[in-house]
């Protein structure tokens, strides 16, 4: 009697991660499209939370962008339990986020 044995683990690895890539590009597809029939910033922030939420399986999320006038930013899409968020904090607190045209994320 004669046997093989062969690890498949690297395929099925790879078989996935395709598979993670392909829902990647769909829901990058979906928002692309969508956003094109946007009539204005502001409908496109909540397409743009929707899709995001929907491609990455959340039910809570929110866009803050820059007011230049304020030199603050502002939330101007939410979904979940943000939405519970009294008008006040209503403004994203992130220490230094918009200061002197820094990166917001990475704070330089």
């Amino acid at each position: 009697m004669i046997s093989t044995v062969q690890d498949v683990t690297f395929r099925f690895e790879a078989e996935d991660n395709l598979r993670k890539h392909l829902r990647e590009l769909e829901a990058l597809n979906i928002v692309s499209a969508t956003l094109r029939k946007a009539d204005t910033i502001g409908e496109m922030v909540e397409i743009l939370l929707d899709e995001t939420l929907k491609a990455l399986d959340l039910k809570d999320g929110a866009i803050c962008l820059h007011d230049p006038d304020e030199d603050e930013l502002f939330m101007a899409a939410r979904r979940g339990w943000l939405t519970q968020l009294d008008v006040v904090m209503a403004n994203c607190v992130i220490p230094g986020a918009s200061r002197n045209g820094r990166n917001i994320l990475a704070n330089q």
